[in-house]
């Protein structure tokens, strides 16, 4: 009995598991016909998310380039070893199984434009400038592609999975071109340097378009070594920096009281000594005028009669064409970074505000906007947006063009001519501020501004630190070209005039000069021999031997011939047409240089008019030695401007 009991509870126990067992294989099996069945797609796809991987498709940035096609910022394979620190090499897992290298951003042209260009950051995004400006346009659009890997995490590519491919970024061509900027970076940089500025700005654009040829901000900026960069350096100043204008920016009272009728040019203002009360503080004329014109005041920038005028136009309307100029307010250029300057309103203005706007003061500019003021006037009245890129394009293929675009008339066509006659006088004159910046046989209009700098502590004018400034266009009658230079903090000498006004007269000259630029070609054969005569009168080659460069140049002028200098030397050697051989207005010679050290000869500025200490600081850049008599302002110079003299000998000076 014990015996067959416990067979049958043996039976018994295996019956359990049999029932257990079968009960276990119905649910593996429900659950598999679950998952192989009702959820195959659910489940297929969570089998191939862990064996895929989406991996971006970064597309190549757009590039920059000039006017004329010279590439300014480009892409450029460089090693591992070339981005990343030395002393934390990049693990081998963590560098892409393909390559070894990295697509960086270049700027072939180095520091040539910097702060206009702006810089890429590691990431491949724009910072600053127009890379940060046009960051969307250049970067393009991020593709994507899927690729299988094993258990190792090793990608496995499948040319059949789904994919998408990258679009490139846009090709983004500037106006500015880079032959003009050259010229203008060297000529500022020499500027700067020679007369002990802290920094200097310079911009060259075409009035009747807007479009910028040249924007230079000295020191300069290399974006290809942006992270070793002072960060002071990397803000473009000709829109950022924010300024009192001083005189330049009597262009606006002179341009409202002629508008208005107010003045004419014949008018005569009383300046009495040179000082006069308003409240209970003094303004001042450099000179005692006495009784002047408002030409002759606009010729030596009087601030009484400025003043004065300032009386008849009124706050209001002097107020509303402050902002129809465009002041206190954005131009709408098409860079980053750009201030709305400082045009307090009306309910600000104090008893003497009136005044102290009328000469530029009490109000705060910035370099863009007076450019875009003046180019107005050259612009018969029209104020036009200024900017700097010409055109997107993708595949050769232009998407987005910009063209000119007006903004407003400030003033009639009539009044245009009438102030260009006027700042014409301000550089033609021998008295007038602007003297120093013009060139023989080409018509320059512009005014000089020099401004005392606020002291951020006390609130009060510094007279030893100043922002000289020049603005002009050319030719006067049809201008193609302005230019506006700016000086922060120049030491040697001080004025506008002085200080900006001869670096204007470099950089056009230069231009005038360019073996690839054809201004002066245009120009000088436009321009008359004397009264009456036609453009195809000819003149007599001047002889440029034993001159340095830049008298070359003054000579150049002076007979109203191009010439194309070669050579590394410091004097003229060669010239192709014999001095006093007739040649056509506007025709090449071509000058070789030879020689070495310095120039012995120098040609002799006109200093007449000027403060001493400026005059004597003029010369002395220039190497001549000076003989004074006198105090106050020079009255005559001996030898005449335009004399040459070895570097060296005596100049001179009586003051009176």
């Amino acid at each position: 009995m014990k015996r067959a009991h416990a067979a049958f509870a043996g039976l018994g126990r295996l019956r359990v598991l049999r029932i257990l067992f079968l009960a276990g294989f119905c649910v593996v099996l429900s659950r598999f016909f679950y998952v192989q069945v009702i959820h195959f797609q659910h489940y297929a796809k969570l089998g191939e998310n862990q064996s895929t991987r989406r991996m971006n498709l970064f597309p190549a940035r757009g590039a920059i380039v000039d006017a004329i096609g010279v590439p300014l910022a480009i892409n450029a394979d460089v090693p591992y070893e070339a981005i990343n620190d030395p002393e934390k090499p990049v693990k081998k897992k963590d560098r892409d199984a393909e390559s070894q290298k990295r697509t960086e951003r270049f700027y072939p042209r180095a520091s040539l434009a910097g702060q206009v260009i702006g810089f890429v950051g590691r990431d491949g995004y724009g910072l600053a400038g127009i890379e940060f400006g046009f960051d969307r346009s250049l970067y393009g659009q991020v593709g994507w592609m899927l690729v299988r890997q094993d258990a190792r995490q090793r990608k496995l590519f499948d040319l059949e999975l789904p994919r998408k491919e990258p679009e490139d970024g846009y090709t983004l061509a500037l106006t500015i071109d880079t032959r003009i900027q050259e010229i203008v970076e060297e000529c500022l940089r020499e500027g700067v340097e020679s007369t002990g500025a802290k920094s200097g700005t310079a911009i060259v654009m075409h009035p009747r378009t807007g479009a910028i040829l040249g924007m230079a901000n000295y020191p300069f900026f290399d974006p290809n070594a942006w992270i070793s960069e002072n960060r002071s350096v990397w803000a473009n100043s000709a829109v950022a920096k924010v300024y009192e204008p001083g005189s330049t920016f009597k262009l606006v009272t002179a341009a409202a009281a002629f508008e208005e009728g107010l003045v004419a040019e014949d008018d005569i203002l009383h300046t009495g000594d040179g000082k006069l009360k308003i409240f209970d503080e003094y303004i001042h004329d450099t000179h005692k005028n006495g009784d002047i014109t408002f030409r002759q005041a606009i010729t030596v920038s009087s601030n009484i009669a400025f003043a004065k005028v300032a009386s008849k136009v009124g706050a209001e309307t002097l107020f509303r064409y402050i902002r129809d100029f465009g002041f206190g307010q954005k131009t709408g250029i098409d860079l980053p970074g750009e201030e709305n300057g400082l045009a307090k309103p009306l309910s600000r203005w104090s008893g003497r505000t009136l005044v102290t706007i009328a000469m530029g003061h009490e109000i705060s500019v910035t370099p863009i906007q007076l450019a875009a003021a003046y180019s107005a006037i050259a612009n018969k009245g029209v104020l036009v947006a200024p900017h700097v890129v010409r055109f997107l394009k993708r595949k050769n293929e232009v998407v987005q063009e910009q063209g000119t675009n007006p903004i407003r008339r400030v003033v009639s066509e009539k009044t245009a001519e009438r102030l260009t006659a006027c700042f014409r006088n301000v550089v033609e004159n021998k008295e007038g501020t602007g003297y120093e910046a013009r060139l023989n046989g080409l018509a320059i209009a512009g005014k000089t501004g020099t401004a005392e700098k606020i002291d951020p502590a006390t609130g009060l004018y510094q007279r030893n630190k100043i922002v000289a400034s020049f603005v002009g266009f050319f030719p006067a009658e049809e201008p193609e070209v302005l230019c506006l230079v700016l000086l922060d903090e120049p030491v040697k000498v001080h004025s506008g005039g002085v200080a900006a006004a001869p670096i204007f007269r470099k950089i056009t000259q230069r231009m005038l000069h360019s073996q690839e630029l054809d201004y002066g070609v245009r120009f000088f054969a436009k321009t008359p021999v004397a009264a009456g005569a036609g453009a195809t009168e000819k003149v007599r080659a001047p002889d440029f031997s034993g001159l340095c460069a830049d008298s070359v140049l003054a000579r150049a002028e002076r007979a109203r011939v191009c010439v194309r200098i070669s050579g590394s030397g410091q004097t003229a050697a060669s010239q192709s047409m014999t001095a006093g051989d007739e040649v056509f207005p506007g025709e090449i010679i071509r000058v070789s240089m030879g020689g070495a050290g310095l120039s012995k000869k120098v040609t002799v500025p006109n200093v007449v008019g000027l403060p001493l200490r400026e005059a004597v600081g003029r010369l002395n850049l220039l190497g001549i030695s000076i003989k004074i008599s006198g105090r106050g302002a020079v009255v005559r110079q001996s030898p005449a401007a335009g004399a040459i003299l070895e570097r060296g000998s005596a100049c001179s000076l009586t003051a009176g």
